[in-house]
């Protein structure tokens, strides 16, 4: 997993939304990407639930939210139609991003750990959580970039 101070790697990658491009996303605002094993999974439905819940906030912050699993594009779609999510859910279906953020287990499917990042418009990472809870992980990432909001770091 990366660590705070880290440059983040770029990507573009197909998504619920159509191409995402971390680069071109990072011109303009700050990114929030969260990895998640599979799309809807109890765990996964309930953490992408309250990140779009909080996702209001995140705007007011200027922050971007992206979800990421190893799922394919049409399955994320399904996820985010049920679940009426309104921010890209990107398929790392070839496990690349994964790989290039050191996220991916190391079981048979080769699916995601529930980790975050926040990158800041210079590509570096500003908070690093790893193996996270899903129940109240996205008030905790929203409440550590209001911090550096305040801070003037974002």
């Amino acid at each position: 997993m990366l660590q705070v101070g880290d440059k983040a790697p770029l990507f573009v990658a197909p998504s619920s939304e159509g191409e995402v491009d971390l680069g071109a996303l990072l011109r303009e605002r700050p990114v929030v990407l969260y990895f998640y094993p599979r799309a809807m999974t109890p765990g996964c439905t309930k953490e992408a639930v309250e990140f779009n819940q909080a996702l209001p906030e995140f705007v007011t912050l200027g922050v971007t939210v992206i979800g990421t699993s190893v799922d394919p594009v049409v399955r994320l779609q399904r996820f985010r139609d049920k679940y009426e999510l309104r921010f890209p859910l990107v398929s790392d279906h070839d496990r690349a991003i994964g790989e290039a953020y050191r996220t991916l287990k190391s079981d048979l499917l080769s699916t995601h750990e529930r980790d975050t990042v926040l990158v800041g418009t210079d590509g570096t990472v500003l908070l690093a959580y790893r193996r996270v809870s899903a129940g109240g992980h996205a008030a905790t990432v929203l409440t550590d970039a209001r911090r550096l909001r305040e801070e003037g770091r974002i």
